[in-house]
């Protein structure tokens, strides 16, 4: 059998990367962690032994793969079997592989980018041809701001769950799965989208002397951002410090952050894009506000300029 082959590479170098960390891991214990017989793991490694479906199922299950990694694992169990004409095995494996493209297990990684009702609105929706070339129609039907839209869909695209290819945006055909998600992580991240939502929900419903929810957007070098870091330490601890004695029952949840919403290429356009959705969808007492308070560096846009 070739030595060639991923499915080979990715055991040793598991087997290898535990008994660095640990000098008594033995192939036994090895054997544990992957569900298998000590004696078929050391044919399997040593080649005398091809992986099966079965085997393969089993192996995969133990082994912490992306969906790419576990698929192309399969390919390479395939072609270990087609050069072994092990042909039942070949009609198995080909079969299962034909189908594995309809399910994408997420990751732990993928699910924390992606957990928000916005991340699974804007993938069920692009289900439709009408909203995979409209972006507006998207931000119409979903009501949230452009920022926040850009990057629920910059998080999508980085994960794989969706491909933007000259302006158009398309999913990727499978379905998504998390069986893989542990339940109380789901868990921890159900409490705090439902914090956040609770949070909107205030925003709208309770009187303004009790709430405030603010935003800005501006320019700034990704060197300074330790400084901001700073900024922001020393205000949680003034904060602390005038609140510390409260005996109050009431809770109040309190968020700071900064986030970046574009890099250096799309930086512009994406101003362009918020500044023209304020234009469109604020008074003028509202913009004079903006313009005072200087919350956009509305020079380096003339054509939009207050």
């Amino acid at each position: 059998m070739s030595e060639r082959y991923y499915f080979l590479d990715v055991l040793k170098k598991l087997l290898t990367d535990k008994q660095e960390r640990n000098s008594r891991y033995s192939l036994r214990s090895f054997a544990r962690f992957l569900g298998l017989d000590p004696g078929s793991v050391s044919r399997i490694l040593s080649q005398e032994k091809i992986p099966t479906l079965n085997i393969a199922l089993k192996l995969t299950k133990n082994l912490d793969l992306n969906y790419e990694g576990e698929k192309q694992f399969f390919h390479s169990v395939l072609e270990a079997n087609i050069e072994q004409r092990r042909y039942d095995e070949v009609e198995l494996l080909y079969n299962y592989l034909n189908n594995f493209r309809r399910v994408r297990e997420v990751t732990v990684k993928e699910f924390e980018t992606c957990s928000t009702w916005m991340h699974e609105a804007v993938f069920v929706l692009l289900k439709k041809n009408s909203y995979r070339k409209n972006i507006e129609l998207i931000q119409k039907d979903l009501d949230i701001p452009y920022g926040i839209l850009h990057q629920v869909i910059r998080d999508l695209v980085k994960v794989g769950f969706v491909k933007e290819e000259g302006g158009t945006l398309s999913r990727i055909s499978e379905d998504l799965s998390f069986n893989s998600i542990p339940k109380d992580h789901v868990n921890n991240i159900k409490k705090r989208n439902d914090l956040l939502d609770h949070s909107e929900r205030a925003l709208f419903n309770d009187d303004i002397a009790i709430r405030n929810h603010s935003y800005m957007t501006f320019n700034m070098d990704p060197n300074k951002s330790n400084e901001l870091q700073e900024v922001f330490e020393e205000f949680f601890e003034e904060i602390e410090s005038k609140h510390s004695d409260d005996k109050s029952d009431e809770l109040y949840e309190f968020n700071l952050g900064f986030v970046p919403l574009s890099t250096s290429e799309d930086g512009k356009a994406l101003k362009e894009s918020i500044l023209e959705h304020f234009l469109a969808t604020t008074d003028e007492k509202e913009l004079e506000f903006i313009k005072n308070q200087k919350m956009f560096s509305l020079n380096e846009l003339p054509e939009l300029k207050l």
